[in-house]
């Protein structure tokens, strides 16, 4: 007896020692490239992140990849039971709805493959080499290519009626096969300046071809094409999809088209369908009101044939972070298709969108209250409230593509586009920084603190130093030259530079440098993050640590599946991990380094604001001992909501929110916590 619970306590002990990463709760969303529907389920091909299902028209999705050795997934076939997808470097086949697959390659080489088509007892594969067969359901394939004179395939479609005749669609126009593919012509009548075939869809008796200039229609099984409307020339068409006498076409920025009339005329049928860019529509056999757009930012739903979208991507992981930062007691984490934050050390995360533009946040800084993100395409955009609404900022800012933000102070320097520009209010005015920086392009930037106040900024091959708030830039003597800089912080006076070939430190502002690679078996670091002696370093496959200023290295990602990593960030608990394609992962700093106890409340406390009375912005501290949903608003004094500060899931915890109060009238007003069953409330004094 014992032994026995000797052997239970070494069990148990060697668990709580084990590595554990988990992947949070959002930011949902991803890079859709092809949907299918099969009953009450919806596969969804992505764009990295392989194959996801939902059974409930998309509210909820799930991976499901288990035996899937591809990332990208351009295609789907449904026969029957039996579910085929094409990616790389094969065919896969699943007959348990998606639960697991297995790759069917028996006569097949390792390629792409972008079409699937079913025909009879007949399976066709489009890939980057060309055409193949199976008649037995994928068990083994044979090449047929005779007369294909282009082998780059995009689209494959079978005739209704006629299983023997099969279209497909090349980079160089289209063929047709009325033998099964045993033979191929090419049918390219008509079809000028076209730009590319990228999908095709029988639609009645006609069949269509969407190009990156437009859609033909063909009468006549191919021998002619035609323009079906001249207002599409300009559009590129990336998907069309027949249902009743409905054609929908999904578009390169243009949203999803509609034609009730054999393709004749198109209605844009977009309203609040925020991302345009739609590659991927599928229609619901069975309730064709239901339409889902597949978009390079998550999956889009509607219930009413177009009239009206809502985001649908709960669960859906594939999404690429570029940047997380940490702002009191709330995190956010710039995508490529927004912003997103966490008020619970980053469980969960929502979507901050009032104001922000639909696209890549590449970068974010922090200057006192104020929250500033670089939308690409779009500078620089503020917030004053937490993420709860944006504004851009771009006065005299003369480069839209904005890839990365420094601040220090007042100061707040954004590189990007090759143009490069410093404020020091706000975002209100912006002045072009100084040559030689003028023009570079600035991949990473560090402040040191006062009372020295000295710049860095990092380039493709060169760093640079200002000690005048950038009005003169210095370019430093390094051994890292003519290699890109991915990053640069400072860890008291010690300064360090990750590169494409590794860590550099120097201990006397630039003059010299060591390089510090030891146990980095990536030498591609992409981030650092700091938490006294121990330093973080992400690289483009997993984290290293170093509790000795980098001297040394040790892997800590046991346990984190096989992503790339882009940004790091430290919270007082975890360490949490953006990734390229795979979300936000997170993982205990007490599993990694030596970590204080964490006191957590005991009791609920609402604290009275401060300043108070106060002119804009005010803070409100506000303590849980046990996690929960926490509402946290504003009333006028006579009872009317102002304004709503917190509405979501907090873990326990000691958190402050803060209150713009700009747009309010001066007075009296009431702040009411409620978390679960506890309600407090106080007052406060807007004074102008």
């Amino acid at each position: 007896m014992v032994l026995l619970f000797l052997l239970c306590m070494l069990f148990l002990g060697s668990v709580t020692l084990q590595a554990e990463w988990v992947q949070s709760n959002g930011p949902y969303g991803g890079h859709f490239i092809s949907l299918a529907i099969s009953g009450t389920n919806i596969f969804a091909g992505m764009y990295g992140g392989g194959i996801y299902l939902s059974t409930n028209n998309g509210a909820n999705w799930k991976s499901v990849n288990t035996g899937i050795s591809s990332s990208y997934i351009y295609t789907f076939a449904i026969k029957g039971s039996t579910i085929f997808a094409g990616g790389y470097p094969s065919v896969f086949l699943s007959t348990n709805n998606g639960t697991s697959w297995s790759a069917v390659t028996n006569g097949m080489p390792a390629t792409t493959v972008y079409a699937l088509a079913i025909s009879g007892t007949s399976i066709f594969a489009g890939t980057s080499v060309g055409i193949f067969r199976s008649t037995n359901d994928g068990a083994s394939w044979n090449s047929i290519n005779t007369g294909l004179s282009d082998t780059r395939i995009r689209a494959l479609a079978v005739h209704p009626d006629s299983p023997g005749i099969i279209y497909v669609a090349t980079h160089n126009g289209i063929f047709l096969s009325s033998n099964n593919g045993a033979n191929w012509n090419t049918i390219n009548n008509g079809l000028t300046a076209y730009g590319g075939v990228n999908t095709l869809a029988y639609h009645g008796t006609n069949i269509y071809a969407g190009t990156t200039l437009g859609i033909f229609r063909s009468s006549n099984n191919g021998t002619n094409w035609n323009i079906v409307d001249s207002s599409l020339n300009s559009v590129s068409i990336q998907s069309l999809v027949s249902n009743g006498a409905n054609l929908y076409a999904g578009t390169y920025g243009n949203g999803v088209l509609l034609s009730k009339d054999d393709g004749a005329t198109w209605n844009t049928i977009s309203t609040s369908l925020v991302n345009l860019n739609v590659r991927a529509v599928a229609v619901s056999p069975d309730h064709p009101e239901n339409i889902f757009a597949g978009t390079m930012n998550g999956l889009f739903h509607s219930a009413n044939q177009g009239l009206s979208w809502s985001r649908n991507n709960t669960g859906l992981t594939d999404i690429y972070v570029n940047e997380i930062i940490r702002k009191g007691t709330s995190l956010f984490a710039g995508t490529n298709y927004g912003v997103y934050r966490s008020t619970n050390n980053g469980d969960n995360w929502n979507m901050m969108k009032e104001g922000m533009p639909d696209g890549q946040v590449s970068a974010f800084a922090v200057i006192d209250n104020h929250l500033f993100a670089a939308v690409s395409a779009n500078g620089i955009y503020h917030s004053p409230n937490n993420g709860r609404s944006w504004s851009a900022v771009n006065e005299g800012f003369q480069s839209y593509f904005s890839y990365t933000l420094g601040e220090c102070g007042s100061k707040l320097l954004a590189g990007g586009g090759g143009k490069n520009f410093l404020t020091t209010d706000n975002g209100t005015t912006w002045e072009r920084v100084n040559e030689p920086l003028s023009n570079a392009l600035i991949s990473s930037i560090a402040f040191t603190a006062e009372p020295s106040e000295r710049i860095y900024a990092g380039t493709n091959g060169k760093l640079f130093v200002s000690s005048n708030n950038g009005e003169q830039w210095d370019e430093l003597n390094t051994p890292f030259s003519n290699h890109y800089i991915s990053t640069i912080a400072l860890n008291g006076n010690t300064l360090f530079v990750g590169t494409d070939i590794g860590v550099f430190r120097s201990t006397d502002d630039g003059i010299n440098w060591d390089i510090i690679n030891t146990g980095l078996s990536n030498s591609h670091v992409i981030k650092f993050a700091m938490k006294n002696t121990n330093i973080f370093a992400a690289t483009s496959s997993g984290v290293f640590l170093s509790t000795n200023n980098g001297t040394e290295w040790n892997p800590v990602y046991e346990g984190l599946p096989d992503v790339e990593v882009r940004t790091i960030v430290l919270t007082d608990t975890h360490l949490l991990l953006g990734t390229w394609g795979n979300g936000v992962w997170k993982r205990s700093l007490s599993e990694m380094i030596e970590m204080p106890p964490v006191i957590l409340p005991t009791f609920y406390a609402l604290e009275q604001n401060y300043p108070n009375p106060f002119n804009p912005v005010t803070h409100i501290n506000f303590s849980l001992p046990k996690a929960g949903f926490v509402t946290l608003i504003i009333y006028d004094m006579l009872g009317r909501e102002v304004t709503k500060l917190v509405s979501e899931q907090y873990n326990a915890g000691n958190y402050t929110a803060d209150w713009d109060a700009s747009n309010v009238v001066s007075g009296i007003y009431i702040y009411r916590l409620q978390a679960g069953d506890v309600i407090e409330t106080k007052k406060l004094v807007v004074m102008r």
